[in-house]
């Protein structure tokens, strides 16, 4: 592949926003990763990019996010969990019971599991 600016020269890489193949001339490195043209709007692009992924990684705790505290995500399905479950054991209590009851059990202890899930899985997303 040869550089879209310059024919006569090899591409190095290709742009992540244009998909331009490009010679070391024509290529900007951002955050050591990721390749852009020259282009203010690739540039601009490919940096808002990086952002998104930045966050993104941060959010689910995996790259050099990770680490061994439960998830947010582990946090709030088990709190769903107890409010499902809460109530209708009261209910259960005071023999008042009903079908509607059991239901919000079920909720609830489906929410537990999948609380239990993301907090104690072995598998773990490992980007750098």
């Amino acid at each position: 592949m040869h550089c879209f600016n310059h024919k006569s020269k090899n591409a190095v890489g290709v742009c992540k926003n244009c998909q331009k193949g490009l010679c070391h001339d024509c290529i900007e490195v951002i955050k050591d990763i990721y390749l852009s043209c020259k282009e203010d709007s690739c540039k601009a692009n490919t940096v808002e990019e990086c952002q998104i992924t930045e966050r993104t990684k941060k959010a689910y705790g995996i790259g050099k996010y990770e680490s061994n505290k439960p998830p947010f995500v582990a946090i709030l399905y088990a709190i769903l969990g107890v409010y499902f479950i809460l109530p209708p054991s009261i209910d259960l209590i005071n023999s008042d019971f009903n079908i509607g009851d059991a239901l919000s059990v079920a909720f609830g202890v489906v929410f537990i599991f999948v609380a239990a899930h993301f907090a104690f899985r072995k598998e773990k997303l490992h980007c750098p």
